[in-house]
């Protein structure tokens, strides 16, 4: 039998290629294809761009007597950048198939964002006095609930491509 993509003289016009079994195809119908992004690469890669994105829309806003400011993940500076790396490498690290590495990653964003989410809410609630009820004021933007997003499907789908890497 002919060795994987070894030239054979059967089938259309002489010229196939087929595989030890004799089959044109370099896989079985199980096995991905090497080289090509899976459902849940790409997934992954979606999370972590929204992630990307979401540190440049605002996180929240403040209605205060008639004036309104919103402030992004990135006017802080530190923590913006911080994630901004994060998310990137991530990303890039997914895209090259590193696998265990991502999902570290992404397991940091997701705890990153899990704890900004209680520091922020743990100090609207000491801030806010018998008078005036903080969590009224603030409202979360488009950027916090997308980062929340983000970070749930980059986890997600690198902990099921992890599975099925295991498999």
């Amino acid at each position: 039998m002919p060795s994987q993509g070894v030239p054979n003289n059967q089938g259309m016009g002489g010229g196939s290629y087929s595989n030890q079994y004799g089959s044109p195809y370099n896989n079985s119908y199980n096995q991905p294809v090497q080289g090509l992004m899976t459902p849940f690469d790409i997934a992954g890669l979606v999370g972590f761009v929204i992630c990307v994105l979401s540190t440049f829309m605002p996180h929240a806003s403040i209605n205060f007597f008639g004036s309104e400011m919103s402030v992004k993940l990135m006017d802080d500076g530190r923590d913006g950048i911080i994630f901004l790396i994060l998310c990137i490498a991530g990303g890039v690290l997914l895209f090259l198939k590193k696998y265990k590495p991502s999902f570290i990653l992404s397991n940091i964003n997701l705890d990153i964002v899990l704890i900004e989410t209680v520091v922020t809410k743990s100090k609207l609630s000491e801030a806010s006095s018998g008078y005036i009820d903080l969590n009224n004021i603030i409202q979360f933007g488009a950027g916090f609930y997308l980062l929340w997003v983000g970070a749930i499907v980059a986890f997600i789908a690198l902990l099921l491509k992890l599975k099925e890497v295991r498999n």
